[in-house]
């Protein structure tokens, strides 16, 4: 049995160094993706929901593809059904992607409130050695802003996934920025040149 290798975080850091501009580059039209789907999220939550509908279109397909390859493997009809759900909400969601977006805030504000409700049972009872505030807080600010989705459903929808869609956009650019620019700094071990 073979083992993987985890790189060190230094030799990690050297890998990437040479792609510190690309990474740069991604990030920062990644923070502007972001900037502009909170800007305008009644533009950005259908194009997210369009975009997911291909995703699923595409994974239907892989799906139905690997079943034909593996015809005689017993576990062919669950991924052939498994494939057949995929294609449905992929049509559904591109077919009617305001449609989609008011199932998908649901689903989301009923996800929202139950990982909410599981990390503060996770916080309370679980007897984490540390971290438990951190489970109780993240649990509590799922399930308000859960209940916030769901309170304001289906009136929400319009503007909820592209908002949170930006967000999550805005928090990855800035993050591939940070990195970008630690890349550039001196290497570790080197003096600063201050």
């Amino acid at each position: 049995m073979s083992s993987i290798e985890i790189p060190k975080p230094e030799e990690l850091m050297e890998s990437l160094r040479p792609q510190a501009g690309l990474l740069l580059a991604v990030g920062a039209v990644q923070a502007f993706l972001g900037t502009a789907a909170i800007a305008a999220p009644q533009v950005a939550t259908p194009l997210g929901v369009e975009f997911l509908g291909a995703l699923l279109l595409l994974a239907a397909g892989l799906q139905i593809w690997q079943g034909v390859r593996l015809h005689s493997w017993k576990g062919t009809p669950l991924l052939l059904l498994a494939a057949g759900l995929d294609l449905a909400l992929g049509v559904l969601l591109l077919w009617n992607p305001g449609q989609g977006a008011v199932g998908l805030t649901l689903l989301l504000a009923v996800l929202l409130i139950g990982q909410g409700a599981a990390r503060i049972v996770i916080g309370v009872r679980g007897r984490l050695p540390r971290g438990t505030a951190g489970f109780v807080l993240s649990g509590v600010l799922g399930m308000v802003l859960g209940g916030m989705l769901w309170w304001q459903w289906p009136d929400d929808s319009a503007w909820a996934i592209g908002l949170l869609l930006g967000v999550n956009l805005l928090m990855g650019g800035l993050a591939l920025i940070m990195l970008a620019l630690a890349l550039r700094g001196p290497r570790s071990g080197e003096p600063s040149p201050v």
